[in-house]
């Protein structure tokens, strides 16, 4: 069975302001968006996580660089 057919038969019965066919594509690019979103959050934890490691290591011959290392790793990268 194609699945554009089974999500369109199984949709809601109104949906303002779309069409029939948009509606698939709207859910595929929400649970793209949603995806998007979890990489980003882990691959930011994930770098987090390896500059607190690397100031750890840093922190005997060059306590400065890891006091910089530790700063970066609480700056919001949004900003």
């Amino acid at each position: 069975m194609n699945i554009a057919f089974t999500l369109l038969q199984h949709g809601p019965a109104s949906a303002v302001g779309t069409t029939r066919k948009a509606r698939p594509a709207g859910w595929l690019a929400r649970a793209g968006n949603s995806i998007h979103r979890a990489l980003e959050a882990s691959a930011r934890a994930r770098a987090v996580r390896h500059l607190h490691e690397f100031a750890d290591r840093c922190e005997a011959l060059q306590p400065d660089l890891a006091q910089e290392l530790r700063a970066a790793a609480l700056r919001d990268p949004e900003a």
